[in-house]
């Protein structure tokens, strides 16, 4: 799994740099430009998503993944030669970026799931937390020796070739071994994935002729084996859409807390080094959660652990702009663990688990949403907010968000019930 673990960590060092830094960087050197920029770079995930399943069907995954990753590079690339350019292909840059990312995370998801492995996911997501804290730790320094955040240019455009590169060792790495080589739990067969040819990501029920519900089922029952099998109550279809808009109030403000964090401290009077420094340290403290959460999350009430993330990610984002010590902001930085680093694969295992059918529908749904908001959230907070307000009313926003996702899992709806059959 290390070319996956190369492409998730140089991914989200491009993440980690332009997070922490580039909403300060577009606010200083085009202010005028800046609001219309971030909101277009979430909506373009709108565009991105169809069109990099498209060329997926057509030309196959790894050549899908090596056309939106080279977009990629040269969309963060070019403002090295321009600075101008910077709020100009930040959405092409984004565009690229979740066109690349979604093809390999949904894949993976797909292929973890058909195997019974859905808890795994937060094990390899991990390294991108990894290459996020990295770059944003990192950078920080970097950008103070080489005279502040005018410089992130130069920083952006090294960890995307960077990125460029890993992407094509992942495609070999893919090729030479079979894209989706899976080897059938309980059996010692397997089966190799067409290239081409599924506009959904090649699942195991594809290839061997079975159905989902079959795999799920008789996954089920090897592990309640030799004597019962358990099932979860089915949930109404009215609570699941809500339980998609409670994940989505919840991936809108931990997005815009992240993106505001870094440009809300160097307004303090800090250095770039201690935003780095502080974004860091969440993403660490994400890090070594969703490495813990693991196989906890397998057998753990979703809904449950998702009501506390949102609740506490409440509390968190409401105090975060009373912090003025490194100390206190730190500590508030380590709640990142459950903000995203428990909550999103819970989200995504949960999501699974309900839409075996439609998990990428589901996830469009969600991711698309989310998007929508931010953008607009984007938009208030660059183009309103902030200039005449401050900061301090973005994070008590983030916080309304959160708490209007932990009172969605307070359905009665969503009370786990399970039911033991022989």
């Amino acid at each position: 799994m290390a070319p996956w673990s190369l492409f998730y960590g140089s991914f989200f060092a491009i993440y980690g740099l332009w997070v922490t830094f580039g909403p300060a960087r577009l606010m200083q050197s085009s202010p005028n430009w800046a609001a219309a920029s971030l909101a277009l770079s979430s909506l373009v995930y709108f565009v991105a998503l169809p069109l990099a399943q498209w060329t997926w069907k057509y030309f196959g995954f790894t050549t899908a993944l090596g056309i939106w990753a080279l977009l990629t590079v040269l969309a963060y690339s070019l403002p090295l030669l321009d600075a101008s350019l910077l709020p100009l292909v930040l959405p092409v840059g984004s565009m690229a970026a979740a066109g690349s990312y979604g093809l390999a995370e949904t894949y993976m998801i797909e292929e973890l799931t058909t195997q019974g492995r859905a808890h795994e996911f937060g094990a390899s997501r991990k390294w991108g937390s990894l290459g996020f804290l990295l770059a944003a730790g990192f950078g920080g320094m970097l950008l103070d020796r080489m005279g502040g955040i005018s410089s992130l240019e130069i920083l952006l455009a090294v960890v995307a070739v960077g990125f460029g590169l890993c992407s094509l060792i992942l495609m070999r790495y893919e090729r030479s071994h079979g894209v989706g080589q899976i080897k059938l739990a309980g059996t010692s067969s397997v089966l190799n994935a067409p290239d081409a040819g599924e506009i959904e990501p090649v699942t195991l029920s594809a290839m061997s002729g079975q159905s989902q519900e079959d795999l799920l089922a008789a996954h089920s029952v090897r592990e309640s084996q030799p004597e019962k099998s358990v099932l979860l109550r089915a949930i109404p279809q009215w609570a699941l859409a809500l339980a998609l808009i409670g994940i989505t109030f919840q991936r809108v403000a931990e997005n815009q807390s992240t993106a505001w964090f870094g440009a809300m401290w160097m307004a303090g009077g800090h250095s770039a080094t201690q935003a780095g420094l502080l974004s860091a340290w969440a993403v660490l403290a994400e890090f070594f959660a969703m490495g813990a959460s693991t196989r906890w999350l397998e057998r753990a009430p979703l809904q449950r652990v998702m009501f506390w993330c949102c609740l506490i990610s409440s509390v968190r984002w409401i105090l975060t702009p009373s912090c003025s010590s490194m100390v206190c902001a730190a500590a508030l930085q380590s709640v990142h663990a459950l903000s995203f680093g428990v909550f999103y694969p819970a989200s995504l295992i949960w999501i699974r688990s309900h839409w075996p059918k439609h998990f990428f529908k589901a996830r469009f749904t969600m991711e698309g949403g989310q998007r929508a908001l931010s953008s607009g959230y984007y938009f208030l907070a660059a183009g309103s907010l902030i200039p005449v307000l401050g900061f301090a009313p973005v994070f008590e926003g983030c916080g309304l968000f959160a708490a209007i996702g932990a009172a969605v899992w307070c359905l009665p709806a969503f009370k786990e019930k399970r039911i033991v059959t022989a």
